[in-house]
């Protein structure tokens, strides 16, 4: 436990090969950075890693790093400046590591850093206190940001660490030192899922697509990033705007950019500074989102806002610093043109022909990858509203499994049959599919002058029906859950269905992708083939959660 804050100072002090120091914010890292650079000793490279960079700048650094600080690497000298972006997903090893102080598992993350390998060795420096950008020093105990949700456990966790100062720590203790921090923080969290009324209004009033509400805003707190885009010309990206290569920020420290931005325009005499995205809603229900630029005369109109444009006279990046939040520069704006002025690579929703099968085992392996994360707290669930053994689990993979049913449907496979032939791509009636050929300029104005795509979101919701109630129990409600879930996996506001009718194949499709994910299941599997309504398509469908009386769903839920 460090007794002096973390500066360029200490950091060379203790400097043997290879050092990584973990900062809490951008900021700090960045101004880090900038003090190693200009104090740096003779062969010693330092880099600069955190989440503010374009993916292809950001790679190349991580596969840098991966590379010098890897197993048995002996050669070169360096340093690493990053934040938390290096905790999870960089596979690397270092003599010295300093973190600044953090939750205690993000502590224990970061320290899986150092000493990796069976016969390293190293040192962890945790450091309670840490150097600004204007040079002053923070108390992070009460400076905790980005973690300011967690700022009741920072004392327990310095208290915790301090006690196995010099230590060697095992599994063992390491769980003991979460059990401790966290454990209290994470019952409190369960129990306010029961208990917290505002929370279940709030998450009723969202359900209902009723996201004006102001409370609204309290499930969305801890969102853990915003994202932003510097661009000329918004308007110009309205068609695709999440293409758009962007920037994350916690909501927190971007409200102090957006007044910044704010202040600085006005004096620059800027047409605009500062605009946030906003979703129209979609009568028509058509699942083709269409989004406005609102210009942002106040920070607070960008709280939580999902996408956020700055001017770049107020802004701009640098392949080595990242985003820059506090100039305007000459970085080029190519690289947040819209779709069609951007490479191919860079294209957030080109498609190419793709299988029923091929996209469900394709999702269903990314469910897998993200799943770890979920799982305990799915227990948590279980176990708090006697639900059996692994429920939670099996919800999720029907929801994976089943949430593209719809596209099943003749109507769907036929519009794919048209398109697919208009652009004179490969179409195999034996095969379903779930994806067209959609890469190029041509092939969107073909699309565009077509019919729109048959619905095929609350459509699947109501062929897997049967399934979902033999499988979970036809007043589960996680059957509830899983029917939601599919019916508004493409737009939230959805709410009834087209007459369909599926493909005389459709269940031997849905079977294959079960055969292999989840066999257990297979004898259960039923699907109503053609649904002709029975819902007026002007209300809501009964089984998508959409509560008329909160009080009515806290008792059911």
């Amino acid at each position: 436990m460090a007794q002096y804050p973390l500066n360029a100072k200490s950091i060379l002090d203790a400097h043997d090969r290879r050092s990584l120091v973990i900062c809490n914010t951008v900021d700090r890292a960045r101004y880090i950075y900038e003090q190693l650079t200009a104090l740096r000793p003779d062969g010693v490279t330092i880099r600069l890693l955190h989440s503010r960079y374009l993916a292809e700048d950001r790679n190349h650094t991580e596969e840098l790093i991966r590379t010098n600080f890897s197993k048995g690497q002996i050669e070169g000298s360096e340093i690493v400046v990053s934040t938390q972006a290096i905790e999870v997903g960089v596979d690397i090893t270092s003599q010295v590591l300093h973190t600044e102080l953090a939750p205690a598992n993000s502590i224990l993350q970061r320290a899986g850093r150092c000493a990796r390998y069976e016969g390293d060795r190293g040192r962890v420096i945790i450091y309670p206190e840490t150097t600004a950008p204007d040079e002053s020093v923070v108390d992070l105990v009460e400076n905790t940001a980005p973690y300011n949700s967690f700022s009741k456990i920072f004392q327990p966790t310095l208290d915790a660490f301090t006690e196995r100062q010099g230590q060697h720590l095992r599994f063992r203790d390491e769980q003991a030192i979460i059990s401790l921090v966290h454990g209290p923080l994470d019952r409190q969290v369960l129990q306010n899922l029961r208990g917290d009324n505002r929370i279940s209004e709030s998450m009723y009033w969202v359900m209902r697509g009723d996201s004006k509400r102001d409370n609204v805003s309290l499930l969305v707190r801890q969102v853990v990033q915003q994202q932003v885009i510097i661009h000329p010309e918004p308007n110009t990206v309205l068609e695709a705007p999440f293409s758009v290569p962007s920037f994350g920020f916690h909501p927190t420290t971007l409200q102090k950019y957006v007044k910044d931005w704010i202040e600085r325009g006005n004096q620059l005499n800027l047409d605009w500074c500062v605009q946030y995205l906003e979703e129209q809603e979609d009568p028509d229900q058509t699942n083709r989102p269409e989004y406005r630029w609102y210009e942002v005369n106040d920070a607070k109109e960008a709280w939580l806002q999902p996408l956020i444009v700055v001017n770049p006279a107020l802004a701009s990046y640098d392949s080595t610093l990242g985003f820059l939040v506090d100039r305007g520069g000459e970085w080029d704006q190519r690289l947040a043109m819209p779709q069609r002025d951007m490479p191919k690579e860079r294209l957030a929703f080109n498609y190419h022909l793709e299988t029923y099968e091929r996209h469900i085992d394709l999702v269903y392996d990314a469910f897998q990858l993200e799943w770890g994360y979920y799982a305990s707290l799915a227990q948590r669930f279980e176990r708090r509203f006697g639900w059996e053994e692994g429920s939670v689990y099996k919800a999720a993979q029907l929801a994976v499994l089943l949430h593209d049913v719809g596209k099943l449907s003749v109507e769907w496979q036929g519009w794919v049959r048209d398109y697919q032939q208009k652009i004179g791509g490969d179409y195999d009636p034996e095969k379903a599919y779930a994806h067209t050929d959609l890469q190029t300029d041509e092939q969107r104005e073909i699309e565009r002058n077509m019919p729109r795509r048959p619905w095929h979101a609350v459509e699947g919701a109501v062929a897997v029906l049967p399934t979902l109630e033999t499988v979970l129990g036809d007043d589960h409600p996680l059957c509830y859950a899983v029917f939601s879930a599919i019916a508004r996996h493409h737009a939230p506001f959805s709410s009834s269905h087209q007459t369909f009718k599926l493909r005389s194949d459709a269940l031997e499709h849905v079977q294959v992708t079960f055969a292999k994910h989840m066999p257990n299941v297979m004898d259960q599997l039923v699907l109503w083939t053609k649904e002709t309504g029975g819902v007026n398509k002007k209300e809501t469908h009964p089984l998508i959660i959409h509560p008329d009386d909160r009080l009515e769903c806290c008792d059911k839920y």
